[in-house]
């Protein structure tokens, strides 16, 4: 049999020592527990910091200025009776307005790397120009026939009382452009439906789709008229 003898170091018993280093064992262990959590727990925490920051870059879109709303001027029964005719050059006109529209679809499109911005004939050519100098990108016309110069590429779509058509240089668009459609008012939605279908015959990487008005109080439904997941904004709905 065996005899295990307890030895003294510095009056301390070797038996109180070593449970002393257990416990400093333990505590060491649960600290390292807690700086160095386990993969499942790491993957929460970066999971918990990458939605965080989505969040974060996501804001909501600012809709319906007062002011825009004040100065928006609405004819009756214009161009045919029982039509309320949003009239936008009296935002156009007003220094105050204009900064408002231009300063918001900056704040849509700064991070979309928009290279070409696609003006409809002919209200949409205003807030083009301006945005295109804040974003660094270039303008393309689409117009109706006869009025580019150089040879075109066109669409044509139906409207209530027949056919249109609209064209664009075919030079305007590359494939590597990234492309922001811009017209004044969403109504039926088929004018600017062509645009985009005439577009994507250029192959651009990503096309985004903008208004300034969007009527959505007369059953006109004009977002039907394109695929879903097009990336559809608008400043005003009235």
């Amino acid at each position: 049999m065996f005899h295990v003898k307890q030895i003294s170091i510095n009056g301390m018993k070797t038996n109180k020592l070593w449970k002393m280093a257990k416990v400093f064992s333990s505590s060491v262990f649960t600290v390292e527990q807690q700086l160095k959590p386990d993969e499942s727990n790491g993957k929460r925490y970066h999971q918990r910091k990458r939605k965080q920051q989505k969040n974060k870059q996501i804001k909501p879109q600012k809709m319906n200025n007062e002011k825009l709303l004040e100065n928006l001027r609405c004819i009756p029964d214009f161009p045919q009776k029982g039509v309320n005719f949003r009239d936008v050059t009296t935002l156009f006109k007003d220094p105050e307005c204009l900064k408002i529209m231009v300063d918001e679809l900056y704040e849509l499109y700064k991070d979309k790397g928009i290279t070409k911005i696609v003006g409809i004939e002919s209200r949409g050519f205003v807030l083009s120009s301006a945005l295109a100098l804040k974003l660094n990108a270039g303008v393309v016309l689409c117009r109706k026939p006869g009025k580019l110069p150089a040879e075109t590429i066109q669409e044509s779509y139906s409207k209530e009382y027949g056919k249109d058509t609209i064209e664009i240089h075919k030079d305007a668009i590359t494939e590597d452009d990234v492309v922001l459609l811009h017209d004044d008012l969403l109504a039926t939605g088929g004018t600017m439906r062509a645009a985009y279908n005439l577009v994507k015959k250029f192959n651009p990487k990503n096309i985004y789709v903008n208004f300034i008005i969007e009527l959505v109080h007369e059953n006109l439904n004009g977002r039907a008229n394109f695929e879903e997941g097009t990336d559809i904004t608008s400043l005003l709905k009235v």
